[in-house]
């Protein structure tokens, strides 16, 4: 038997002797109040050639109206009853440990249905819940032999064995019992799993009665088969090879019905004992089309936008292989059920539509073979709702101080119109516009998309939009772009947006720059600088463009003096200046007066001071070129060279013209007659 739980949803599948095919047997049991019953349990009991075991019973009456309400209608329904149930003490395990231990089952008043399952728990004295089980086995049906079951330790710490006895009323008639055997004898090991492919139905003729039955396990180990159906067919030993184990299985001859196989391999090595495995299969005394022993439903939840997926349940092939399987989903009012195909919807999963809305649906599954084909309709799914719409998100997660954000959102399922609200912050929200507080701040929003005909509001989670800080929002310009070389500019700017402080720096050329002070080192126009006006709590950092500054030349600072103001007649005059500023180089030129000038030499053409010159200092890049004042320069006169007597020789008696060579200039010789027997007049010596 195979299905989906109503409850989680969970596909499940059992073996089992009955046949749960007809009305209410065919849908999941309801739990029953109970009447009269009794409940006990026997330790160390011998049972099918166990000793040492454990007995669960039960016997009595239950109350029931066979029926319950499901997706909305009362449908009929059989009730189980359970009890007495048992915990093991407590254990401590490891993650990976595989568990196995043995159970078997039979009916009594009525069938058994039994569970048993692991349970986490939080020390030696706590039994856990229903959030900590899980389940290790399940089984309804009249008769169940010795049947191992297997569990995996999920994660280490301490866990309890819980085993249930129960008991449904297959035949509706409120009269119901069963016991459930429980082997103490537990397996701690390696994990044992025995791979053992589903019997095909076999036609029993004398050509077709013996056939091979194969399976592996985990540890490689010998896997046995018994046959619990031995009046219909035998299975020879097993034998091993390769891994694989194989068996013969024998028909009996005229035999027809159920013929069950299990397969167990019992512990070796580090490896637990390995689960049981049952596989069933008819024997025929001709092919038949394929049949189905129940498990037919629908999976899914039963909602616009949603899949449902059939689920073909329990089928046997009838002796000749299924060659094919297919769908047709229906649909019907709920409030009035008449069934009708949904055209086109022939595959294994649908997905509802909003035309599905409050209507139910299931889906017809035939199998055919060689012989033909058999249609089975699944359980009815419930009412189809309106539908969940996919996760709705806000999509806008970031905004910029200043700037107004438009909200958006993705994800969301059909028509309705899509609303925002703030959660918190110093934003506001008004329609689809966010308009951000300051940078930083918190601001959390949601998204509402509201419901229409096919889809149910939905609300997005609350989703914090991060407010960035912005672009200044006005240029930041340098102001301050001419200046005079040797003096300091006080440098300026204008734009920019915030609190933020503006600095400066020198990008190249001749200046330097303390704070927003620029002191040029050079005029002209290679000085370049840029203003930078920092982040403040709202705004980045902006930098002004690279700007030139030019700085003009100025006049020289310190005033050009002439300082070559006398020399000697007859000797060049080395002309030199104080003052003047720069590196322009210095000019001479005569003004007025008796004196000529080359480069920076002076000549005089007389003594006195008659000579007035004047000196250039030329310009350069930084300043104007000067001139200084007119400056007489004063020159005295020079010593003659040596005067010379040349007449030192005469005769008595005849007077004596005198002369003389040497000195120099225009002044006349004069004579006079220092000492001695003569006499001067003019220039005649007597």
């Amino acid at each position: 038997m195979s299905g989906v739980d109503a409850s989680t949803g969970v596909p499940y599948s059992y073996s089992t002797d009955s046949a749960y095919t007809a009305g209410a047997q065919s849908r999941e049991s309801d739990e029953a109040a109970p009447s009269s019953m009794s409940y006990n349990s026997l330790q160390n009991q011998t049972v099918l050639n166990r000793s040492g075991v454990l007995e669960l019973s039960s016997n009595g009456v239950i109350t029931f109206g066979n029926a319950c309400t499901y997706n909305g209608s009362n449908v009929t329904v059989y009730g189980s009853i359970f009890g007495p149930q048992v915990y093991t003490q407590a254990f401590q395990a490891t993650s990976g440990q595989a568990l196995s231990f043995d159970w078997a089952a039979v009916g009594g008043g009525d069938d058994y249905e039994v569970y048993a399952f692991l349970v986490k728990v939080a020390n030696s004295t706590d039994y856990g819940s229903a959030s900590t089980s899980t389940v290790l086995a399940y089984g309804r049906g009249k008769n169940q032999g010795w049947t191992t079951s297997t569990g995996l330790i999920p994660s280490d710490g301490w866990y309890r064995f819980r085993f249930v006895n129960g008991s449904y009323d297959r035949s509706g008639g409120y009269a119901l019992g069963a016991r459930m055997y429980i082997d103490p004898r537990v397996l701690v090991g390696e994990a044992n799993n025995i791979s053992f492919a589903p019997l095909s139905d076999r036609v029993n003729n004398a050509g077709n009665r013996t056939f091979t039955v194969s399976a592996t396990t985990s540890s490689n180990a010998l896997v046995n088969f018994t046959s619990s159906t031995e009046a219909r067919c035998t299975v020879g030993a097993s034998t091993l090879s390769n891994g694989v184990s194989q068996a013969t299985v024998s028909l009996v001859s005229g035999q027809t019905g159920l013929c069950t196989i299990s397969a167990n391999s019992a512990s070796t090595g580090e490896f637990a004992t390995a689960a049981t495995v049952t596989r069933s299969f008819t024997l025929l005394s001709a092919p038949t089309a394929p049949t189905n022993s129940g498990g037919t439903s629908v999976t899914g939840t039963a909602a616009v936008g949603q899949t449902v997926t059939a689920v073909d349940g329990s089928w046997a092939d009838g002796g000749s292989a299924i060659t094919g399987t297919s769908y047709q989903w229906q649909s019907c009012l709920a409030s009035s059920c008449t069934w009708s195909n949904i055209i086109g919807a022939n595959d294994a999963s649908i997905v509802l539509g909003s035309s599905d809305i409050g209507r139910r649906v299931r889906v017809q599954v035939t199998k055919t073979n060689g012989v033909g084909s058999t249609s089975v309709f699944s359980s009815e799914s419930g009412i189809v709702a309106k539908g969940n719409q996919v996760t709705l998100s806000v999509s806008s997660v970031s905004a910029t101080f200043g700037q107004v954000l438009t909200l958006t959102t993705t994800g969301g399922s059909g028509s309705g119109a899509v609303t925002f609200v703030r959660v918190s912050g110093t934003c506001s929200v008004a329609g689809n516009q966010l308009t951000p507080g300051d940078a930083g701040s918190s601001c959390v929003v949601a998204a509402t998309k509201a419901g229409d005909a096919a889809f149910n509001e939905a609300t997005s989670a609350h989703t914090t939009v991060a407010i960035a800080r912005a672009a200044q929002s006005t240029p930041l310009v340098v102001t301050s772009t001419s200046g005079t070389f040797g003096t300091d500019l006080a440098l300026t700017s204008s734009g920019g947006t915030g609190t933020g402080a503006v600095s400066w720096s020198v990008v190249s050329g001749a200046c330097t720059v303390s704070g927003a002070t620029l002191t040029p080192t050079a005029a002209g126009n290679s000085c370049v600088v840029r203003a930078t006006k920092s982040s403040d709590a709202n705004y980045l950092v902006q930098n002004s463009q690279e700007t030139q500054v030019t700085f003009a030349r100025t006049s020289q600072t310190s005033t050009l003096v002439v300082t070559s103001t006398s020399g000697t007649f007859g000797t060049d005059l080395a002309l030199t200046s104080s003052g003047g500023t720069g590196t322009g180089a210095v000019s001479w030129s005569v003004v007025s007066g008796a004196c000529t000038v080359s480069g920076a030499t002076l000549t005089p053409t007389a003594a006195g001071n008659s000579c007035i010159v004047r000196a250039t200092k030329s310009d350069d890049d930084s300043y104007f070129a000067q001139t200084s004042v007119n400056t007489v320069v004063t020159f005295a006169r020079a010593a003659q060279s040596p005067l010379t007597v040349t007449s030192t020789s005469g005769t008595f008696g005849t007077d004596l013209a005198l002369t003389s060579s040497g000195g120099t200039g225009t002044g006349a010789v004069s004579w006079s007659v220092v000492s001695g027997a003569c006499t001067v007049s003019g220039a005649t010596l007597t």
